[in-house]
C-alpha cells in the first residue's frame, strides 16, 4: 500500500494508471501462477527450463508472428487504397510544383 502512495507522483493521469495496471497485472499473472503452483506442488528442475523457454521464446515468437502478419496485411490494404485513391483523382493542377514560401503555396499567391 505504501508503494502505491509513493509511486502516485509518477502517474500523471488515468491512462498512465491503467497502462501500468495492465502491464503489472500480466506480469503478476505470468509469475503468480507459477508461484502458487509451486506452493502446493514443487516443480522438478527440468520443468523450469521448459518454463523459461516457453515464456521467453515461444510466447514472444508467436506474438511477433501474429503481429507481423496482422500489420503486414493492414499495410498492404492501406497501400492498395492509397494508390487506388491517387489514381482516381481528377483535380490535377499542372501549375503546382510543390514550392512553399511563408507557409503559403506559391501557386496561391499572385506575383505582380
Amino acid at each position: 500500500m505504501g508503494m502505491g502512495f509513493y509511486t502516485r507522483r509518477y502517474v500523471s493521469g488515468v491512462a498512465d494508471f491503467l497502462s501500468a495496471g495492465r502491464l503489472c497485472g500480466r506480469y503478476v499473472i505470468c509469475v503468480g501462477d507459477v508461484a502458487v503452483w509451486n506452493a502446493f506442488s514443487r516443480w522438478p528442475v527440468a520443468w523450469w527450463g521448459r518454463y523459461f523457454v516457453f515464456v521467453n521464446f515461444v510466447v514472444p515468437g508467436v506474438v511477433g508472428l501474429v503481429s507481423t502478419f496482422w500489420f503486414g496485411i493492414g499495410g498492404m490494404v492501406g497501400l492498395r487504397r492509397l494508390f487506388r485513391d491517387l489514381d482516381a483523382r481528377t483535380e490535377i493542377d499542372d501549375s503546382d510544383d510543390g514550392r512553399v514560401e511563408d507557409r503559403v503555396p506559391l501557386q496561391n499567391t499572385s506575383k505582380p
